[in-house]
């Protein structure tokens, strides 16, 4: 019998991944107290909703999706996604205020920003870091790189873009997310997995220090 593929062990996991994060979310008042605490709890749903399943189906690979990428293209691609989080991030900032004053969509709560070094270390963990990885290596690492070859380039990237942007449940971000995603898709199909978490890690990064 044939092994199924990580982009249908992603596709499977997505529901799972959805409902623990919904779960844990409703618990965090209960069990984590203080601004360490929310930090806490969020590394906690970050890690099982979508960081469990790459380590356990081994999809953090990141090989190349469709293409073979040389060293030198690859490496530009990689610098590419690192320099790009800083002005997407305010670019589509921008788009979501717009967004909100257009739709009257609720914003959602935010997470405090961090003050003290605890809490910074923690916030960026928890709302930079992890996410960046784990995210990427679900969505792009085992959805993207499994699904290609099966679906086609086009068609896996509209995919994965839709379902990363919906599994974050913001009505209010849905349209920067999904410009997020497509690019973040974009850059681990040029540059494989570094370029796309890298691009994510300085997106995430942005937001923290133009909100702090």
């Amino acid at each position: 019998m044939k092994k199924p593929s990580d982009g249908l062990h992603a596709l499977l996991a997505l529901p799972a991944a959805y409902l623990l994060t919904k779960g844990l979310a409703s618990l965090t008042g209960v069990l984590f107290f203080g601004k360490t605490g929310v930090y806490l709890a969020q590394m906690t749903m970050t890690l099982l909703a979508w960081g469990i399943w790459p380590m356990i189906l081994k999809g953090w690979r990141g090989q190349n999706t469709a293409q073979r990428i040389n060293n030198k293209k690859k490496a530009v691609w990689i610098t590419a996604g690192a320099l790009l989080g800083f002005p997407a991030q305010m670019g589509l900032g921008m788009l979501t205020t717009g967004w909100i004053n257009w739709t009257g969509v609720e914003p959602g709560t935010s997470v405090p920003m961090p003050e003290t070094a605890l809490e910074w270390f923690l916030g960026l963990m928890a709302l930079v870091i992890l996410p960046a990885l784990v995210e990427e290596s679900f969505f792009r690492g085992m959805m993207l790189r499994g699904l290609t070859k099966p679906l086609g380039t086009a068609a896996v990237v509209a995919m994965t873009t839709v379902l990363f942007a919906l599994s974050h449940g913001s009505a209010a971000a849905l349209p920067a997310n999904l410009l997020m995603g497509a690019t973040a898709a974009i850059l681990a199909i040029r540059g494989g997995l570094p370029a796309s978490i890298l691009f994510h890690l300085t997106y995430n990064l942005a937001a923290v220090l133009l909100t702090a």
